[in-house]
């Protein structure tokens, strides 16, 4: 199996107006200060933001970050897979519906969760804490497989884009004769 460093798919907390919102990096669309857009994961929703500060989770607490990371669209693939694979997707209830935990994000103000729901493809999100649900499931890598395409559907267009945007960076070089 193929090992990717975790470059990107990370949990982060940005600014966003005037409040902060949770949600996962996914990927830059160009280098430091010129069009830094970040790609974001945000509840049901995958957009870009302009020059937003990013704050990561590390060691207990939340630290200021600049994400700059560029992927060809196969590369990404891979990491998308090795990222749901490493979700634990623990059986929790949510809305009374029994849905997959992703992740919580916790902060010194307040939590949120958020799960997924493989039989809608939907995110759910709670600031409750979730209860675990009796009922367990007996296939977690097809909740893998519908969470990681759900993912993938949602940005491959994105995604593709990124990739050709990001051909600028690539410099050629030709032999003059």
């Amino acid at each position: 199996m193929l090992i990717l460093p975790m470059q990107t798919l990370y949990p982060i907390k940005f600014k966003a107006g005037n409040k902060f919102r949770y949600g996962f990096y996914i990927w830059s669309e160009s280098w430091k200060d010129t069009d830094d857009f970040f790609y974001i994961w945000e509840k049901n929703m995958f957009k870009p933001y302009f020059r937003n500060k990013t704050y990561r989770f590390d060691n207990g607490e939340w630290k200021e970050t600049y994400p700059e990371y560029h992927y060809k669209a196969q590369e990404f693939e891979k990491a998308l897979e090795q990222f749901v694979n490493s979700l634990p997707l623990n059986a929790v209830v949510f809305q009374g519906k029994r849905v997959f935990l992703i992740h919580s994000f916790v902060d010194d103000m307040y939590t949120e969760h958020w799960a997924f729901d493989p039989y809608r493809l939907d995110i759910y999100y709670a600031f409750a804490e979730p209860r675990e649900s009796l009922v367990k499931e007996n296939n977690i890598d097809m909740v893998r497989h519908r969470l990681y395409e759900y993912l993938l559907n949602h940005i491959y267009e994105r995604l593709k884009f990124a990739d050709i945007h990001a051909q600028h960076l690539i410099i050629v070089k030709r032999d003059r004769k």
